[in-house]
């Protein structure tokens, strides 16, 4: 498991990876939160916890949505997402990803980067030959 950033032109590009659909987004979410407070709350401790319940018909659109959850989090209610206990459902016309998210916040650790939203540009998500799971989606910034 895990995720990296990718080098990009205008914006940056997120990839992350993991056994199942499930530790995919988690491991995106905590590299947006790296990304946005560089590494400063690693190891912080949630204050609260959101539900969540996000639905879309394809892995790719929910990664899409989830992160833009997130973001959107940051932007209104003034917390970071820190810790997940999150799983995935197939529905009818897609999946939905429930849970609740750990949360912290904001305080004095406002975002080092300002991440707008996340893009379908060059969206990607898929199994490898190997049976893991990987996905790229690229942040405007």
């Amino acid at each position: 498991m895990g995720y990296a950033w990718l080098s990009h032109t205008a914006d940056i590009a997120l990839r992350a990876w993991g056994p199942d659909p499930v530790s995919v987004f988690v491991e995106a979410a905590r590299g947006l939160l790296e990304e946005m407070t560089e590494g400063a709350l690693r190891e912080v401790s949630p204050t609260a916890w959101i539900p969540v319940r996000i639905c879309a018909s394809s892995y790719g659109e929910l990664l899409v949505d989830w992160l833009n959850e997130l973001i959107f989090w940051y932007e209104t209610r003034s917390v970071y997402a820190v810790a997940f206990q999150v799983h995935i459902r197939r529905i009818a016309d897609g999946f939905c990803l429930e849970g609740r998210v750990g949360t912290f916040p904001v305080g004095a650790q406002v975002a080092k980067l300002q991440i707008k939203a996340a893009t379908y540009h060059g969206l990607r998500f898929a199994q490898t030959p190997d049976g893991k799971w990987e996905a790229e989606v690229v942040l405007d910034i």
